[in-house]
């Protein structure tokens, strides 16, 4: 028998998550907070520290399940999440050579702000931001808008497309909005979709989207603190 997709009200909230992270930053730069450096951080970790404390706790019990199996070959599960951290950095930057446009500096994460952190405190709180955004991420776009929907043969591309555009989308502010450069991230999130529809696990998918994250914020981070105190 065909198994029907259940809505509940968490599923509500959880797809609202990222609109409100959205219109949350797009606020918090009309009412010009970002001119200080230090409230407009602590405003965007707070931000997307709610959605993401939100969307864990909604799909605890997904998350507690799947953790479960996922410790049970843990070393084969972890190299699965590095050969997709791996895999969705490849598709980023083959994506941005392809489209021939300069990378610039390493962006800090899915949802890091356009700052430049001059604290140790604020350096720390910009890379911690973009390690949050794989549970968030994995849950909405990849669980809600695509793996919810694999059992049906008629919704289950649409949705894979569906996810993987929104998923491109969400990230505008990371290339100051240009449409085609996130073609790349559309791309990826396709392959991570992928990833999860053949290891029937959210934490395969979470972990490979945080050692990615991590790579480009969390270490860069630690790394400019560990210099500004050896500098002085």
């Amino acid at each position: 028998m065909k198994k029907s997709i259940q809505w509940t009200w968490r599923d509500v909230v959880i797809l609202l998550i990222v609109p409100a992270e959205l219109l949350l930053g797009s606020l918090i730069n009309t009412l010009g907070v970002t001119q200080n450096q230090m409230i407009a951080t602590i405003a965007a970790f707070f931000i997307f520290f709610s959605g993401f404390l939100t969307a864990v706790l909604l799909r605890r019990d997904l998350l507690i399940a799947d953790f479960r199996r996922y410790k049970q070959h843990l070393l084969k599960n972890i190299g699965l999440s590095l050969l997709g951290a791996v895999s969705f950095g490849i598709i980023i930057f083959l994506g941005r050579m392809l489209l021939m446009k300069p990378t610039g500096s390493l962006a800090l994460g899915s949802y890091a702000a356009a700052i430049s952190p001059s604290t140790t405190l604020s350096i720390l709180i910009s890379g911690v931001i973009p390690v949050l955004a794989p549970f968030t991420e994995e849950i909405v776009f990849r669980h809600e808008l695509f793996y919810k929907w694999k059992d049906s043969k008629n919704l289950r591309v649409v949705m894979l497309l569906v996810s993987s555009i929104l998923f491109g989308l969400v990230h505008y502010n990371n290339y100051s909005g240009t449409p085609i450069m996130m073609i790349p991230l559309m791309v990826a999130g396709l392959a991570l979709a992928g990833l999860y529809y053949w290891s029937k696990n959210i934490w395969v998918n979470i972990m490979a989207h945080f050692f990615y994250n991590a790579v480009l914020s969390l270490i860069p981070s630690i790394f400019l603190i560990i210099v500004q105190l050896i500098s002085g």
